[in-house]
């Protein structure tokens, strides 16, 4: 678990020091970090690794960035829930709309994740891990060091990030 939390702070601060041409500037990047450690918390599904549902295309953007730097892009799996009411677009639209934002990746049309209302105009997605799909999967005594990087990510939360 050590090892994997670890990594994953090294790694930031890598991108935090140097910056990531995908981004921009350094400043550009730093700003990012800052964001995915402050929504973090507010993202996460309880009782979930390192699952996180949002209704915000930046925040999504931002967590599949992370988990790309991880080396974990590769077991992303993208659900979206789609939103409800009468002035929302329809469901084809709404995943249109995440696939495009989201870089064309695989967005599964899905009712069946956990959620009373969903008010947002383009859906939500819920992004989570298939450690199955990986390349070099996690045996479950290892899938574990997840929540080395879960704790990590809670403490730079608690304790602030570099700025």
């Amino acid at each position: 678990m050590k090892k994997l939390a670890i990594k994953m702070l090294e790694k930031l601060m890598d991108l935090h020091d140097h910056g990531d041409p995908l981004i921009g500037k350094r400043a550009a990047t730093k700003i990012h970090i800052q964001a995915l450690i402050e929504e973090f918390p507010l993202i996460w599904v309880p009782g979930t690794y390192l699952t996180v549902k949002t209704a915000s295309l930046p925040q999504a953007k931002r967590w599949l960035w992370f988990l790309d730097h991880m080396k974990l892009g590769d077991t992303v799996v993208i659900e979206h829930e789609k939103g409800a009411g009468k002035s929302v677009p329809s469901q084809r639209a709404q995943l249109d709309y995440w696939t495009k934002g989201l870089n064309n990746r695989t967005v599964i049309p899905s009712d069946s994740i956990p959620c009373p209302t969903n008010s947002a105009t383009r859906g939500s997605v819920q992004i989570s891990l298939n450690l199955q799909q990986t390349n070099t999967p996690l045996s479950p005594k290892k899938i574990t060091v997840l929540y080395g990087i879960q704790f990590s990510l809670a403490m730079l939360r608690v304790i602030g990030a570099p700025k």
